[in-house]
């Protein structure tokens, strides 16, 4: 008893320590292996073998049962009723299907892998431009046609068609490489990009940008929503395409209608309007040249007039020092030179300030050109629709289906696209290109260079730019009045284009204050009985009013000084230039400008 009470607690106890954590272990080893054992996947689940196990059983069990029920009888004999059958073909390897989900054909891209090589789309030829303005009707918020004034240009070139179809043919038809063949093995022509650029007040280009379709292009609102092969599917690539083939829609990509001539005249392209003008200069040259030159008979002089052969030679004097001057304005345009902005702004004379080159004579007569308005008149062209009245919005006569077909079987072919976009007094630039459909969007068959056009809609020629830039015509125009300017006041002529007229009326303004307000013209419409008011502003403002200023000018070969008053004007877009009062010492740009809107002005009214 002693012995006991001599040891301490521990080791009276021991025995039973180890028995606890022994206990402790076996319980842990008994839970995690067989309660809670991790790691044994059945049914794409994870659970421990116990769980794994009755779920097992119970699978078993549901197997078990099925098989002792009664198999359900099949449908003999009249039992089938009126059941239609459909041969369902033999199981191969041919038509083995995917176990996945069933994918929606429609969506599905094309997995077609054969590398095919594309070809290349070849450049348009022979761009130039040409300016036209009209007056058409636009309805206003009330649905009532309003007259309103358009300047447009026009941007033509030459389309090798022959040449396009034959290297689509050698690289998807008659390739011996390409053993699948291509569906869509025909170009097709879905779009013409236009694009302009501004001259800058500092003589440089602005930036390129797009042009849009004319309101009347029936392909105004037929542009593709997107020109990636992503945003379809292979359906929608393939209806697609079955609409842009049509003859009559590319008819429409590539020669869309312009908007009629204010005279009703036929809109021409570019190189049409320039050899029409030629022809009708030439014969106005031949109307006023006299039967016999030098003879003082009456076949020598105008009808009825004993000065007619003096009067037809000073016409046609003053016509060739015209021209002249004209050839001079294009010349320095053609080089690159910009408007000069410390003149008068204006419009030259009325076929605007275009830079172009006459075309070659065609040998066709302008009647045999005219024949039939809605048929080419010659391989490659055809006279474009134009709207009901001159210049209404208004249904467009489609070019029959038969004319496009013939029009795509010539070698080459004209086409044009139209800028309404322009502003007044501003030269302009321009650049074409045509698209073709890709042959191969919504597959995988293009070869490792033309990676890069596998999710194209469109294969775009290259750019081509114009070598002729245009100049649009001012609408308003201001001259100083000789003689009439003090310190005080300054007295100006000022022109307005309105709906295809010019007028005119005088302003009195003082330093500080802005020329021309909306007033009722000098001269009205002599067809209307009410008088029209007419928009004069002109945002120019004059800055000072400068007496006594000494201007050389040239009289014959020698050169005069004269004293005349400047007057400072601030234009609308913030240049500011000096005017001279005397028009002796004005620019021959400003005596051109005066006289051609004057004439215009005559002939209007008569």
């Amino acid at each position: 008893m002693a012995k006991k009470q001599s040891m301490n607690i521990i080791e009276a106890h021991i025995d039973k320590v180890f028995l606890v954590i022994a206990a402790a272990v076996i319980l842990w080893v008994i839970y995690s292996s067989l309660i809670k054992a991790p790691g044994v996947e059945f049914q794409g689940q994870t659970m421990s073998p116990t769980e794994a196990t009755l779920k097992a059983v119970e699978i078993a069990q549901n197997a078990k049962n099925r098989q002792s029920q009664t198999p359900p009888k099949l449908p003999t004999g009249s039992d089938l009723g009126d059941v239609n059958f459909v041969d369902v073909p033999l199981f191969t390897s041919d038509n083995r299907t995917s176990l996945g989900p069933p994918n929606d054909p429609g969506q599905t891209k094309k997995r077609i892998t054969q590398p095919v090589e594309l070809p290349a789309i070849t450049n348009l030829a022979d761009a130039t431009l040409g300016y036209y303005q009209t007056v058409t009707y636009v309805p206003d918020d009330q649905g009532i046609d309003q007259a309103k004034e358009i300047d447009f240009v026009s941007v033509e070139a030459t389309l090798p068609l022959a040449q396009i179809k034959s290297l689509f043919k050698a690289k998807l038809v008659d390739n011996p490489q390409v053993t699948i063949p291509v569906k869509f093995n025909e170009p097709v022509f879905v779009a013409v990009e236009l694009q302009h650029s501004r001259l800058l007040s500092d003589g440089s280009w602005g930036g390129w940008e797009s042009v849009d379709r004319l309101a009347i292009d029936p392909m105004a609102d037929k542009k593709l929503n997107s020109q990636k092969s992503s945003d379809y599917s292979n359906i929608e690539l393939e209806v697609l395409y079955e609409q842009r083939k049509n003859p009559g829609f590319q008819i429409n990509v590539l020669q869309p209608p312009a908007y009629a001539m204010t005279d009703g005249s036929a809109w021409l392209p570019p190189t049409e309007k320039a050899k029409k003008e030629k022809e009708q200069e030439q014969e106005a040259q031949r109307t006023a040249r006299p039967t016999r030159v030098g003879t003082r008979g009456p076949a020598s002089r105008g009808e009825n007039s004993p000065r007619g052969e003096n009067t037809i030679r000073g016409e046609a004097r003053s016509r060739g020092e015209a021209r002249s001057r004209g050839e001079a304005r294009s010349r320095g345009e053609a080089r690159g030179m910009p408007p000069s902005r410390g003149e008068a702004r204006g419009m030259p004379p009325s076929r605007g300030e275009e830079t172009r080159e006459m075309p070659e004579r065609s040998g066709r007569s302008m009647a045999e050109m005219e024949e039939g308005r809605g048929a080419p008149i010659r391989p490659g062209f055809r006279t474009p629709a134009a709207v009901g009245r001159p210049g209404i919005r208004g249904a467009v006569v489609q070019q029959s289906i038969t004319e496009a077909e013939k029009l795509f079987q010539n070698e080459q072919i004209k086409i044009w696209a139209h800028d309404e976009g322009v502003q007044p007094g501003e030269v302009y630039r321009y650049r074409i290109k045509v698209g073709v459909f890709n042959p191969l969007a919504g597959t995988d068959r293009f070869t490792p260079e033309q990676k890069n056009l596998q999710n194209d809609v469109i294969l775009w020629s290259t750019y081509v730019v114009t070598q002729k830039m245009v100049r649009i015509p001012e609408r308003i125009l201001f001259f100083p009045k000789p003689g009439s300017a003090d310190q005080a006041v300054a007295s100006f002529d000022v022109y307005r284009r309105h709906q295809g007229r010019w007028y005119n009326r005088a302003f009195s303004v003082t330093p500080g204050a802005v020329l021309g307000q909306v007033s009722v013209p000098k001269l009205n419409n002599p067809t209307s009985t009410t008088p029209i008011q007419i928009d004069f502003s002109t945002n120019a403002t004059i800055l000072d009013i400068i007496p006594n200023c000494t201007h050389w000018y040239r009289s014959g070969n020698a050169m005069n000084s004269i004293q005349a008053t400047d007057i400072i004007v601030q234009l609308a877009d913030g240049t500011i230039t000096r005017l001279c009062a005397d028009k002796r010492c004005w620019t021959q740009q400003q005596k051109d400008q005066l006289s051609g809107v004057t004439k215009q002005i005559r002939d209007t009214q008569g």
